[in-house]
């Protein structure tokens, strides 16, 4: 038996531990298909992907051969017959697809997209003749301003002028998404044409679909401001005849953010549908954190039922996959419908029986407190195959026999077992407090260091979350390694410190008063929820009092810097891109445009921002020692404007001898993405919570003369 390790965690091990994202279970449902993925140490936001293929009976995964070790494989389809699997290849500015044999081990690549272009979501033909694939363009957002001034010789304007009419003329971000081209080929990669070109398409899975022999089915949005953006609210649906070469648009836009979902050839379907999340009218703004009833709705050539088949009131993120399964139905459009639903924390999966009535119709397939990432059917509806995990238990492949759902599913890898061989891992301690008003459950995790002693009290730092209106997981990875600004935090427990991670109100997946009482106020979550959620951790007797930190990014950053202004019970701080002013921030990033600025609208709907005060981060009132992280990079003419609202934050903290350091990148935006510099911030931030909780270390900033 292997010794467990006595190293403690750190930052190195981020970079070696693969963490399974995706398993696709073949149709004949012999094999599984799985990918797990690392950081890779130059580069934080992108990932190395590996494909291994797992055979159902289990055994040893065999990995799927790659040109170069510095290829990242993904997004793997089994052909119709289980014989080949298609798969993405990414390496340097190199973006193709593979056709692999399984039987003769060949493989063929294809270039499905032009040079300039990005291959994305691709699928199979029903007789695996042909391949269908979305191609994007450069996103206009994320140009360089240096490519821009390549293509035109210089920047477009010597002058900015403001007028009634509009604020300025943002050339640089007239469109919000790409181009996208859908392309169907065929194998052998000589034949390829383009079906529809328009940069409302997207890339998204479930985006094509191809259920009959000459009919690709593509998803688009509305032609609207905001096409193709993650939070647009509508679907279009096209048709494209592969044979005859013909595109035809249906009537009627389907009311919903997410994907249609075709059941048969009859081109009859049924939606999820959703409330508005983004709108053009202003009224509708409230939506962004109203939570709508589930419902769903039958169609049938672009037409929608006049009454829902059914309605639940549940949390389904706008990502989640839905995947319909005619195995065990009637023949006549019905079968089952499987989705991802977010409860308290975890993803798990419902089933909705669309031949039955009643009660019955819904079905919960995954028990609370397991988060599922990812899943998949076999074509004849009996096993599905879930990526699933917990705060102390690693993703893994596990196998679940949908005629016997009542019985736990059979793990089929061990790709977890790996991480334990390398550091001591902490344990997490699920834990739940009434919020301050009496009116909610709050849940939380505590993160205890892998040599904790029961009885002794820790250093303790609160780590908020982004948004608002997403929540932590109930995952391994988000637990020890993304934490909430960038700083593992296995890397804080190695040092000696507890952790605490918790939903406020706000967040998804606690029903509709909870999370709707964010629009409210933002000043809520933190006094009412957060800083309790401390306060009763020293209760409990796990926190010392005397060495409590907290740290956010994004809102997570706004809600540190307000709660530093609210107590003086932190004695450090760190916020990692904060809205310190949230009126500043509206005013740098308004486009003329209402609907053009999150900000404008996000949670403020009762009245303007502008009109009525908002609770700010007032650095009158902080005592509080605060590390201050921001990234100035931007779409010209206009600075970032987390940074900008945060200028007048350090300033008058720093004239007024208040231990306040500030860090600047001017190559990063709203997170590091280079390696070398997130591990100069992760250092920092360690660093900062060390001099001031643990009294370890020089002081972390350099004094300088002021006048108190």
């Amino acid at each position: 038996m292997q010794a467990a390790p006595t190293d403690a965690f750190r930052y190195e091990h981020l970079f070696r531990i693969d963490q399974v994202v995706e398993a696709q279970i073949s149709p004949d449902g012999s094999r599984v298909a799985v990918v797990t993925e690392r950081p890779k140490p130059e580069t934080y936001y992108s990932r190395q992907r590996t494909i291994w293929l797992v055979p159902r009976a289990g055994g040893k995964p065999e990995r799927v051969p790659a040109a170069d070790a510095g290829s990242s494989l993904d997004n793997p389809v089994w052909s119709p017959d289980s014989r080949k699997i298609l798969y993405r290849v990414a390496r340097d500015k190199v973006n193709e697809l593979v056709v692999r044999d399984l039987g003769s081990n060949q493989s063929r690549v294809l270039q499905p997209c032009g040079t300039k272009e990005t291959v994305g979501v691709a699928i199979w033909s029903p007789d695996a003749s042909r391949i269908a694939a979305i191609c994007n363009g450069a996103n206009p957002l994320t140009a360089s301003v240096e490519e821009k001034k390549e293509e035109k010789g210089g920047l477009e304007s010597k002058a900015i002028v403001a007028t009634r009419s509009r604020l300025y003329d943002d050339s640089l971000a007239k469109r919000w998404s790409p181009e996208r081209r859908a392309v169907v080929m065929d194998l052998t990669g000589k034949k390829r044409v383009e079906a529809f070109n328009s940069q409302y398409l997207l890339d998204e899975p479930g985006a094509l679909q191809w259920r009959e022999a000459e009919t690709l089915w593509i998803v688009g949005t509305p032609a609207n401001p905001f096409g193709g953006m993650a939070f647009v609210s509508g679907r279009t649906l096209h048709r494209y005849d592969v044979r005859q070469r013909r595109l035809d648009t249906l009537a009627g836009t389907v009311d919903t953010e997410r994907m249609p979902l075709l059941t048969g050839p009859d081109a009859g379907f049924i939606v999820p549908v959703a409330g508005t999340v983004a709108s053009p009218d202003p009224s509708q703004f409230r939506k962004t954190w109203e939570l709508e009833p589930l419902q769903l709705f039958e169609f049938s050539n672009g037409k929608q039922g006049q009454d829902p088949l059914a309605s639940l009131e549940i949390y389904v993120g706008r990502s989640a996959p839905f995947l319909w399964s005619r195995a065990g139905g009637d023949g006549a459009g019905n079968g089952t419908l499987y989705f991802q639903w977010f409860d308290r924390g975890s993803n798990r999966i419902k089933a909705f029986h669309a031949d039955r009535t009643g009660q019955e119709r819904w079905q919960d397939l995954t028990p609370a407190g397991k988060n599922v990432i990812a899943f998949s059917l076999s074509a004849d509806g009996r096993t599905m195959a879930l990526v699933t995990g917990d705060a102390n238990t690693p993703n893994d492949v596990y196998l679940l026999d949908l005629k016997q759902p009542s019985t736990s599913p059979s793990r089929l890898t061990r790709f977890g077992d790996a991480v334990r061989d390398l550091f001591q891992v902490s344990d997490v301690e699920t834990v739940r407090w009434r919020s301050k008003d009496d009116r909610f459950d709050i849940d939380g995790w505590l993160l205890k260091p892998a040599d904790y002693q029961p009885g002794k009290r820790y250093p303790l730092i609160l780590l908020v979350h982004g948004g608002p209106g997403v929540a932590f997981r109930n995952s391994f990875d988000a637990m020890h390694f993304e934490g909430a600004h960038q700083v593992p935090p296995e890397l804080y427990l190695a040092r000696g410190y507890m952790v605490l991670m918790a939903n406020p109100r706000g967040d998804p997946g606690y029903g509709r008063q909870h999370q709707e009482a964010i629009l409210e106020g933002w000043e809520f979550p933190t006094n009412y929820d957060l800083i309790p959620g401390v306060q009763e951790m020293v209760r409990r007797g796990y926190a010392d009092p005397e060495r409590l930190g907290i740290a956010g990014a994004s809102y997570g950053g706004w809600v540190t810097a307000f709660a530093v202004t609210q107590t003086d019970m932190f004695k450090a701080a760190s916020a990692h891109d904060p809205v310190i002013d949230t009126g500043i921030s509206s005013a740098v990033a308004y486009r003329g445009n209402l609907l053009g600025n999150y900000w404008l609208h996000a949670g403020f709907v009762d009245n303007h921002l502008l009109d009525a005060p908002f609770p700010t981060s007032d650095p009158r009132k902080v005592n509080t020692p605060i590390l201050l992280r921001f990234g100035l990079k931007e779409q010209p003419p206009m600075p970032s404007m987390f940074f900008v609202s945060g200028l007048e934050y350090f300033t008058y903290l720093h004239a007024h001898c208040k231990p306040v350091e500030m860090i600047m990148h001017p190559e990063e935006g709203h997170g590091i993405g280079d390696g070398e510099t997130l591990r100069d911030y992760v250092d920092r931030d360690l660093a900062w919570f060390d001099y001031w909780l643990l009294g370890k270390g020089g002081l972390p900033y350099k004094p300088h003369t002021c006048h108190p």
